[in-house]
């Protein structure tokens, strides 16, 4: 009703997922958040954030998605600069109220975080967002999730 971006949720299936618990917020205000679980047991979590800030950024949880540690939240893609950046997010206020989400998602130009682990224990995420040139691509970037 208020067209503006809510935390996203998660549930529990105990059974293979043919019953789930009561979606419970998570800390993360993006989405869709797209996880993958690491070798050690890990949830690293990639998703569009398209509230300013805009860009695309990751998280790590480390008991099985219940909490997750957007205190440490990295920004990989930021829609202003249209760089790779790899810089820890702040937490900073609005200065304008966005625009409405349902409206300008026809023009959205980056999104669609697919992450994947690789040998090693790095984490490869696939999006696209415009190339150096702002032209469309499909951008990838491998990440150690050590560092966050």
């Amino acid at each position: 009703v208020a067209d503006v971006t809510l935390p996203a949720r998660v549930g529990f299936s105990d059974d293979g997922g043919r019953t789930w618990s009561t979606p419970a917020e998570t800390s993360i205000v993006a989405g869709p958040v797209n996880p993958v679980t690491l070798p050690d047991g890990r949830l690293f979590a990639s998703y569009a954030r398209r509230t300013a800030p805009r860009g695309v950024r990751c998280s790590l949880s480390e008991d099985g998605g219940r909490t997750w540690r957007t205190d440490r939240e990295l920004v990989i893609f930021d829609e202003a600069s249209g760089r790779i950046v790899g810089e820890r997010a702040s937490i900073v206020d609005r200065v304008e109220p966005d625009p409405s989400l349902w409206n300008t998602m026809w023009g959205w130009t980056f999104g669609q975080p697919m992450p994947v682990a690789l040998p090693g224990g790095e984490v490869g995420v696939a999006f696209f967002a415009p190339g150096p040139d702002r032209q469309p691509s499909i951008r990838f970037v491998r990440l150690d999730p050590e560092d966050g």
